[in-house]
Parts: structure tokens; C-alpha cells; sequence
């Protein structure tokens, strides 16, 4: 896959593509139809698949003090796009003049951008003060656009926003069956308290909090981590572990059968379901009783969610080493 990195009004020489655009953030079972629909375009006319995307998030070029968290970033973006067989990856710098344009100079951008079929969603909208629209691109005779219904499932529409929530909430069970894979978040492994392994019998790899990523409720859930490309069972706290007092949040993982040294390395942490929520203990034995009782919840847990599992591997370049998984 190509990544472009373009500025609106300096556009590179392009192949004629069928192309999806939106922010696509998460690249949830909505944003899922976009892309299928403009793969299978660009098969049956011989045109590069392609999506079109926008970098910084708008939100922060028009609010830059207000805190803006994602649910991927944008590195996270270009593998998901390699993974789904896109053949071009086209992010176009979001300005305040680039959002100034009219719909008619968006539609002309696109023509130069040799666009011959636009996939976009319902409710999508640019320009100036958001006025163009599914029908505003339809205005030209240049490309086709085919607009993409709103995707549902028994509460409402699929979205970003919703899914952050039900994430904020330690609803990643519910997030996952809208996004279609398990929700991750990955960093450094960095050294900690060392109470896992000295005190407790559980040695975890702490990680680095990863800034401007949505994070999980505080609690323990049921997961798994992914080293070196391999997927291990994993039982993760989020939290401020409050019968030591500790004062910032960690995100921190015990591995089931895992004796490997992953200080430095970069771990991914998937939250398959939560457990529960973060405890303050009375002692250490109260702990370590609870911890015993959570980690035992990990495989059967991972058990029910094979065809999961099998997706995010998928779509992360990821095999499992757990022989449950089939």
C-alpha cells in the first residue's frame, strides 16, 4: 500500500481510483461497508482501491485547547488500511483553509485527485460551515458516488462516539461486537512497582499510558497481549491500584503462560470483557485471593470468542499461541 500525505491545493499525479472517504476513526462495521463497497469498485473497473482521510482531526485544528482522544491512531490507520487490501492511502492536511472550500472546489480537489468513484457515508459532510454533502458531491458529472445507508444494530447507528463511550464505560465486549475486533491499546513496557511479581506472585508488564487514546474503565479484564507478533492470554488492569495508593493511572498485564523478559518491548493489550471493577483491599491475602479468581476467568472467556479473536488477529498481522483458539 501507497501513503499519501498531501496538502489540498498540491495535488500529486494519481492513478484513476474508486475511493472511500471519511475520518474513520476506529474503522468500525460502518466504516467497514465504505471500504468493501469501494474495493469491489475499483476490482470490477481496474481502478486502485483507495481511501481519502484527513489529518489533524478538525476538531483540534478549530478547538486546539480542548483534549481530543481516538480510538486509533494515525500510524494505527495506515496498517488497518494495508490490512484490508487498500491499495492507496491518501491523507490530506485538515486547514482552516481546507475547510473553507466550497463544495464545488472540494468536488474539483477530488477530479484532480483523479477520482472516478466516491463511496461515502449518509450523514457525511465538508466545506465550508459543513455544507457540502452527499448531494452537493453528486453535482458533478466527473465520478460516481454511491452513499452508504446508516448502519445499525438493535440500539441505533454504529459510531465512533458511541463505541468511545461503551470503551469509557468498560463496555468492550458491546465495542467490539461494533467495531468487529477487540479493542487494543499498546506501549512501552516500562518498569513499575515490581508488587507483582515480588509481592504478589503475579509479575505484569506495565506500558506506557498511551496519550490521546480512548482507555478502558479502571478495572481487570479479561484479555490478551501481543509480543513479537504472537497473541498470549493476559488478565489487564487499568487503574491506580488503590490498595497501594498510587496516584496515576496504570495499564498493566499478567501473561499467562509467558516467562519471557519484555522490558523495552512494545506490547498491544486486548480487552476482550471486564471483570470487574478497580478494589481497594483490605490486605495482600484479600488481593492475591481476587487475583487468583480473575486470571482463572481469562481462557474461558477467550474460549467464547474464537471467531473474534481470529478477526483482530487479522487484522493486526497476529497469530494466537493459545491452543483453545483453534
Amino acid at each position: 500500500m501507497i501513503v499519501y500525505k498531501i496538502k489540498y491545493n498540491e495535488i500529486p499525479k494519481l492513478k484513476p481510483m474508486s475511493a472511500a472517504i471519511g475520518f474513520f476513526d476506529g474503522f468500525h462495521k460502518g466504516h467497514e461497508q465504505l471500504i468493501a463497497a469501494a474495493i469491489s469498485e475499483a476490482k470490477k473497473n481496474h481502478l486502485k482501491s483507495a481511501v481519502l482521510t484527513f489529518a489533524p482531526d478538525p476538531w483540534t485544528v478549530f478547538k486546539p485547547d480542548a483534549n481530543r482522544d481516538h480510538l486509533l491512531s494515525d500510524e494505527e490507520k495506515e496498517q488497518f488500511c494495508k490490512n484490508l487490501g487498500i491499495d492507496e492511502m491518501i491523507i490530506i492536511e485538515f486547514t482552516r483553509e481546507f475547510a473553507a472550500l466550497s463544495p464545488g472546489q472540494f468536488n474539483e480537489m477530488l477530479v484532480k485527485l483523479n477520482v472516478k468513484y466516491l463511496v461515502c457515508g449518509f450523514d457525511f459532510t465538508y466545506g465550508y460551515k459543513g455544507l457540502g454533502n452527499p448531494q452537493t458531491l453528486k453535482e458533478q458529472d466527473a465520478f460516481h458516488v454511491e452513499v452508504i445507508s446508516s448502519v445499525n444494530d438493535e440500539d441505533g447507528k454504529i459510531s465512533s462516539s458511541r463505541i468511545e463511550s461503551l470503551i469509557r464505560q468498560g463496555e468492550v465486549s458491546k465495542a467490539a461486537s461494533l467495531l468487529g475486533y477487540i479493542y487494543s491499546v499498546n506501549g512501552k513496557v516500562v518498569h513499575g512497582f515490581k508488587r507483582g511479581s515480588s509481592l504478589l506472585g503475579f509479575p505484569t508488564a506495565n506500558i506506557e499510558t498511551p496519550a490521546g487514546i480512548v482507555l478502558p474503565e479502571l478495572g481487570v479484564y479479561t484479555g490478551m497481549a501481543a509480543v513479537d507478533g504472537i497473541l498470549y492470554p493476559a488478565m489487564i488492569n487499568v487503574g491506580y491500584n488503590p490498595t497501594f495508593d498510587n496516584h496515576s493511572i496504570s495499564i498493566e498485564g499478567n501473561l499467562l503462560d509467558f516467562h519471557q523478559d519484555l522490558y523495552g518491548k512494545i506490547v498491544r493489550f486486548f480487552f476482550v470483557s471486564r471483570i470487574r471493577p478497580e478494589i481497594r483491599f483490605n490486605n495482600l491475602d484479600e488481593l492475591i485471593t481476587q487475583l487468583e479468581s480473575d486470571q482463572k476467568a481469562v481462557k474461558p472467556a477467550l474460549a467464547k470468542e474464537k471467531a473474534l479473536i481470529r478477526a483482530t488477529g487479522s487484522l493486526w498481522s497476529l497469530k494466537d499461541s493459545f491452543v483453545i483458539i483453534g
